[in-house]
């Protein structure tokens, strides 16, 4: 009989459960101070309801096709269509990476120190495309169901791209000047960008698969905090010491045992309550005031259905983004803001808490 200890129990086509692969990020999950979760609730999330192929759109379609012909904002409807291509692009690459992937001449990587030069030479390029990452391991209960298939392997790169503050200035009235839309400007340019990095890391002879966020497959928020990019905000998002909120996750799923990193306390959390910027000028009021548990996690959860009309009545909307002082006026400036005491970071203490972050390193 199959091992099951650390296995989640997976809703399969016919609406049967069966245990899928080892979760072997949930230790970092469960163990990390900056998210905060019941593993005994959440571990048993995917047991309460069945996956549904008829889930409806937040997005109105017919209010955005209204304000995609606004006279206001001219540029819009016809900057939208040309990002087309490029988001089909990032959604076909599931079908395509198999391919990819058959053609790799595999490199056996033996030794720590040969896996901690290839994660160099990644973080390396990543920077040469002005974009940040960090490493860490799939938890599995962040998948949808249905899609673990597109999940072989644990190792996960978490890859955020900039929106630019230019194109967060304009809104309410995306692409004015910049002729950008905020963020679906990353989606089209990061879908492309993400395939390429791939590329690169076939050709260091390591098998990979590319993630775009578009397609729901896996929440990449908790991975960018185990990976050491952030911490949660007021509203939800992942906030990062380089660019606030102003930003989006992609991912690469890789073939190999690369050193981990540690998640990190910013101290955003003492900014953030003292702020709420976003949850007070939310024009739908859609982001919570408090934190609420849902399925065992805990968070300020933004509602989707209240989030997708605002999106649909106020050009994407993006809001809660044009306020955010960190948007604005970057990290330290806000926190040179906080009292002596209140700059501190958890990560710096010799608790010995996190040994196995060690571990996974060796």
């Amino acid at each position: 009989m199959k091992n099951t200890e650390n296995r989640i129990l997976r809703w399969d086509k016919k609406k049967h459960t069966k245990y899928g692969a080892e979760n072997k990020g949930k230790w970092i999950t469960d163990n990390n101070p900056y998210i905060n979760i019941n593993p005994e609730s959440f571990d048993r999330y995917t047991e309460i309801d069945p996956p549904n192929p008829n889930t409806k759109m937040a997005l109105d379609p017919k209010k955005m096709r209204k304000f995609l012909r606004d006279k206001e904002t001219p540029k819009l409807g016809r900057t939208f269509i040309q990002y087309i291509p490029g988001l089909f692009t990032g959604s076909m690459l599931e079908k395509t990476q198999k391919i990819k992937n058959n053609k790799v001449k595999t490199k056996k990587y033996e030794t720590l120190k040969e896996k901690q030069k290839l994660k160099e030479e990644i973080l390396e390029e990543l920077r040469a495309n002005e974009l940040i990452g960090g490493f860490t391991l799939i938890d599995r209960r962040y998948i949808n169901e249905e899609k673990e298939y597109i999940f072989p392997y644990d190792t996960f790169l978490i890859i955020g791209m900039e929106m630019t503050k230019d194109t967060i200035m304009e809104i309410p009235q995306p692409t004015t000047d910049s002729g950008k839309i905020f963020d679906f400007d990353v989606y089209h340019n990061g879908g492309l960008i993400v395939d390429k990095l791939a590329d690169f890391i076939r050709r260091k002879g390591v098998k990979c698969f590319s993630h775009i966020p578009l397609k729901w497959d896996i929440n990449f928020a908790p991975h960018a905090i185990n990976a050491g990019i952030g911490n949660y905000s007021t509203h939800g998002l992942v906030l990062t010491k380089e660019w606030g909120t102003r930003l989006r996750f992609f991912a690469i799923s890789i073939d190999l045992d690369i050193p981990i990193d540690k998640p990190k306390d910013y101290n955003f959390e003492e900014f953030c309550k003292k702020c709420r910027m976003c949850y007070k000028a939310c024009p739908t009021n859609a982001i919570p005031k408090e934190a609420y548990d849902y399925r065992g996690a805990v968070k300020r959860r933004v509602s989707i259905k209240r989030c997708g009309v605002g999106m649909s009545e106020n050009k994407f909307c993006g809001v809660c983004l044009k306020v955010c002082p960190f948007n604005n006026f970057g990290y330290e400036k806000c926190m040179d803001t906080l009292p002596e005491y209140y700059k501190y970071n958890l990560m710096d203490n010799e608790t010995g808490s996190y040994d196995k972050y060690e571990e996974a390193g060796d």
